[in-house]
């Protein structure tokens, strides 16, 4: 530990800004095995660079604090600022500019394969084409989106995401306790976060969201209807020897005795759905319900006071 100079500990950072090159160069190659042996391989960004200093920090202060070392060199590091990407908005202009990049992107992709079948998800997914890494829906995209997910396994948690503004772990980890249905409530206790393909729970993000939010009468509606399949889902999972997952208010119980399981979480690893709605960026499709639901849910675009494009 004694060794860990400042010259050292920079070397470290500056094989992760290799790497982050190689995976951009990768990417961006008109070869397509190239390309390929980058997929699913992500960036690390400033702000993750930020928590890996911190932790080289907390470890070196307790060094010092030990007389394992004099100095915690931690600090000499030096690194870019961790500025969130600027959130935008997808305006008609925006989307249309996407479009183009898209079509783009897939004719050269086909052309490439060379008549062989090409995934035009993979291609739509690419962080590349979007204009910030950070978008958001409009009120028609969202509502378009509900109306595609409907029948989804996991529309409880996507209409409770957004219309109460949960976090993605938020709504993973709210649990039928948590649930008041005759004051129309729900208390945000607990988050699920995922390392690696395994699940853990703990509290909120940060103490603004650790509180008691208030539900409108649809998104009640949609809970109390997905009890009841939840209900029916367990049933059937019991009698296939797994356990269900009664207490979780969104996972749904036989899926979630799988590990990595996409019923158990909105990861990237799960097969993509929103293309479908003609929005820009992706949502969840594990499977569907076994019965359709028992009503149509356009209301949840007109709730955001619009309907759905035709």
């Amino acid at each position: 530990m004694d060794r860990l100079w400042v010259s050292v500990l920079q070397r470290v950072f500056d094989v992760i800004d290799e790497k982050n090159e190689a995976i951009r160069k990768a990417k961006q190659s008109d070869d397509p095995e190239v390309r390929a042996s980058a997929r699913g391989k992500r960036i690390t960004g400033p702000a993750t660079k930020q928590r890996i200093r911190a932790t080289l920090s907390t470890v070196l202060s307790d060094a010092v604090r030990q007389q394992v070392i004099s100095v915690n060199n931690a600090g000499a590091i030096k690194l870019e600022s961790a500025k969130r990407p600027k959130a935008l908005v997808w305006t008609k202009q925006r989307v249309e500019a996407y479009e183009a990049k898209f079509a783009e992107r897939l004719a050269v992709v086909r052309a490439e394969a060379g008549g062989k079948k090409v995934s035009a998800v993979r291609v739509w997914e690419s962080a590349e084409l979007r204009p910030s890494p950070v978008m958001v829906w409009t009120p028609v995209q969202l509502g378009a989106f509900l109306d595609v997910a409907a029948q989804h396994r996991l529309y409880a948690l996507f209409h409770l995401i957004a219309f109460r503004g949960l976090r993605r772990g938020e709504g993973c980890g709210a649990r039928w306790v948590d649930l008041d249905v005759d004051e129309r409530t729900l208390a945000v206790e607990k988050q699920l976060v995922q390392i690696g393909w395994e699940f853990e729970e703990g509290a909120p993000k940060t103490e603004a969201s650790d509180g008691v939010i208030a539900l409108d009468t649809g998104t009640v509606a949609v809970l109390k209807e997905h009890r009841v399949r939840q209900t029916e889902d367990a049933w059937r999972g019991a009698r296939g020897g797994r356990t269900p997952a009664a207490s979780s208010l969104t996972r749904t119980a036989p899926s979630c005795t799988r590990r990595g399981s996409a019923n158990c979480s909105l990861n990237s690893r799960s097969r993509r759905a929103c293309r479908r709605s003609g929005c820009t960026t992706y949502g969840t499709v594990p499977p569907l319900w076994r019965t359709p639901p028992a009503r149509t849910r356009r209301w949840s675009a007109r709730c955001c006071g619009t309907a759905r494009p035709t």
